[in-house]
């Protein structure tokens, strides 16, 4: 009951102040497992993270994932968070505390998106989920997803801005300012998911808007909050971006507007 009083709080106080279109995303982990067919009728998608025991609302593994993911309808997108908790506990003992961003990079390493990716998709396809894998960060992943779409399973993808425009060898007056999860990978990694999201592999660009304080961010690296904000220099970001990399910056903004409501299926929006 709580969970859902304070959802339909939420969308009151966003539907009266909101000055743009909106949806409600809904984590779902053990905690509210049995609530999630109620929340469906109120929410727009639900979240899982797997592999960020930080958050509260993290799903523990994937046999919890699964259990979700029989509770909700498959009307409704399920979007994740992947990367698995063995593969990072196995990297995380090598590397306990990041000083800088190629070490977070091994820290939470491609093979944790990459396995988290697959697994999740087998997962998701016992269910008949409408899966969507958010953030990603490898190509090999993106072909994973290919591959199960060509299969016919429902499933999309999207990238973050920040992944498309600077790596884990990007110069930064301060590395933790760009710390994410799951972190900037290599050069080669960044190419890859740029050809990925121009040739249609990749859906479309999602901001994930973080909102920190400065405070949050300029201490160590290994303390500093992962996450970044977005909104305020989206425009002029994807404009470097096609000058930097030539590519047309029409179709950069159709994979931040029209490409998001095909995705979703939202009906007269994006265009």
């Amino acid at each position: 009951y709580c969970f859902k009083k304070n959802l339909l709080e939420r969308k009151a106080i966003a539907t009266e102040k909101s000055l743009a279109d909106f949806g409600m995303v809904v984590s779902a982990n053990s905690e509210n497992l049995q609530l999630l067919p109620k929340l469906a009728e109120h929410a727009t998608a639900f979240k899982l993270y797997l592999g960020i025991p930080q958050i509260k609302l993290h799903t523990e593994s994937y046999e919890t994932a699964e259990k979700i993911l029989e509770k909700i309808p498959p009307s409704k997108p399920v979007i994740v968070h992947a990367e698995d908790p063995r593969e990072l506990k196995k990297a995380q003992e090598k590397i306990k505390h990041p000083k800088n961003l190629r070490e977070l990079a091994e820290a939470r390493p491609e093979e944790a998106e990459i396995v988290a990716v697959e697994k999740l998709i087998g997962r998701a396809k016992v269910c008949n989920t409408r899966l969507h894998v958010t953030h990603i960060t490898c190509v090999e992943s993106v072909n994973l997803i290919k591959k199960a779409k060509a299969a016919g399973f429902r499933i999309s993808c999207d990238v973050w801005p920040v992944n498309l425009i600077f790596d884990c060898e990007s110069e930064f007056r301060q590395q933790q300012l760009a710390k994410i999860w799951p972190p900037l990978r290599d050069p080669e990694q960044r190419f890859g998911l740029i050809k990925a999201l121009m040739n249609g592999k990749i859906d479309f660009i999602a901001t994930d808007h973080a909102p920190h304080l400065l405070e949050e961010k300029l201490v160590s690296f290994h303390a500093a909050i992962a996450g970044v904000p977005w909104l305020d220099v989206l425009f002029s970001s994807m404009a470097l971006l096609a000058e930097q990399e030539n590519v047309k910056l029409e179709k950069l903004i159709s994979k931040l507007t029209a490409d998001v409501a095909k995705t979703f299926c939202i009906d007269g929006k994006g265009e």
